[in-house]
């Protein structure tokens, strides 16, 4: 096991001393999944009634039921920027329906070809209602369909044989399919980083408005190795909580700060930076995405005393190799979260094959991000993979 506890004393920990990748706040830990539960209810609503050939109309009703029922009794009322969240439901479930329409679309072309076919050559094909009775009654007669002379043309042999597989596609592009924050003048990002950016940014500036009301106005801003780049050039600095620079950067790409324009003076020789004007610098797409106010920042002040020590610096080599850590921790439940909405829509048209291949694939991605976070001596998050 990896220990990297002689350098990262200021990184956060749970109550078994492991380190958290992500911020373990309580309302994170049951705001996340509530918002992932709606979309998969949403995912599952919508593949039922186009596969069983209901009424889109009925459909349309039931999706902008459930969200306005969502929006009213379970959308937290104290978070930021909520309409985005509701926004972002109804383009995922516009998005998901016409996804969902070139699968009904397909069945009815494939079906309507099979039917002639049979017919031509004087036999008759079941009754067959759904997608996945189609794709059942294609595997079990593939011989028989193969050796079917009359058709038209090549491609609707291949068309029809390759049906089964082309359904289970529908069902991962769906699965796929992420919900995102829509905000006017800002990138949609995804409801996860939306609910972390939103829960952590309120603490955040919590702390800061407690650090201006103190009546201290220098802080270091705490350093950890596993910093993203937009706090890379930040973190360890001192910073005034009050001072404005006279022609602060206004907006930054790719995070390359110009910091002397952030400078209000210096101390024991020691730059001080302002930590406002830091907070105003955009950094595209319309959001401020910066150290401390910026998504899941997890850096803290800590008041300046003469003679202290500053926050520990950290090699650019730790700091990438922390980082990496976090990117694939975060990347294997962004899968893990995936597969579990594919399975589930799997299991709503019946395809039991797929359901089982998935519960032993989900079983064992989640026992390697297990081993991968005791390895590395971080903290396996159950409540980011249900």
């Amino acid at each position: 096991m990896t220990n990297y506890s002689n350098y990262q004393e200021l990184f956060e920990k749970n109550k078994n001393g492991l380190y958290l990748a992500n911020t373990n706040d309580l309302q994170q830990s049951r705001f996340l999944p509530l918002l992932q539960r709606a979309e998969d209810a949403i995912k599952k609503m919508i593949v039922k009634y186009l596969w069983e050939n209901k009424s889109v109309y009925d459909l349309r009703n039931i999706i902008r039921a459930y969200i306005e029922d969502f929006d009213k009794n379970k959308l937290p009322k104290d978070i930021e920027n909520r309409q985005s969240y509701i926004l972002g439901l109804y383009q995922m479930s516009n998005k998901v329906y016409d996804e969902q329409m070139k699968a009904r679309k397909e069945f009815s072309i494939v079906l309507g070809l099979l039917v002639s076919a049979y017919a031509l050559k004087g036999l008759k094909t079941p009754k067959i209602n759904a997608p996945e009775e189609l794709a059942k009654f294609i595997v079990e007669h593939k011989k028989e369909i193969v050796n079917l002379d009359m058709w038209s043309q090549a491609k609707a042999s291949v068309r029809v044989q390759q049906y089964p597989k082309k359904i289970e596609e529908y069902i991962k592009r769906t699965s796929e399919i992420p919900t995102l924050a829509v905000e006017e003048g800002k990138k949609p990002i995804s409801i996860w980083q939306k609910a972390e950016l939103d829960i952590r940014h309120e603490k955040q500036m919590q702390m800061v408005r407690d650090a201006q009301a103190s009546g201290d106005d220098l802080y270091y801003i705490s350093s950890h190795p596993d910093c993203s780049k937009r706090c890379e050039k930040w973190q360890g600095c001192l910073v005034s909580v009050t001072k404005r620079a006279k022609n602060p950067q206004k907006s930054v790409k790719n995070f390359n700060y110009n910091k002397e324009s952030f400078k209000v003076g210096q101390i024991d020789g020691i730059p001080i930076y302002s930590l406002k004007d830091i907070l105003n610098c955009q950094t595209g797409y319309g959001y401020n995405n910066n150290i401390i106010g910026g998504f899941n920042c997890r850096h803290h002040l800590i008041k300046y005393e003469s003679g202290k020590k500053p926050p520990k610096e950290y090699s650019a080599e730790d700091v990438k190799k922390m980082r990496e850590i976090n990117d694939q921790i975060r990347l294997a439940e962004r899968k893990i979260r995936e597969m579990r909405t594919q399975q589930l829509m799997f299991k709503q048209v019946g395809n039991r094959k797929e359901y089982m291949r998935l519960d032993r694939e989900i079983a064992q991605a989640i026992r390697n991000l297990r081993e991968y976070c005791d390895k590395n001596g971080f903290a396996f998050q159950e409540y980011r993979v249900k």
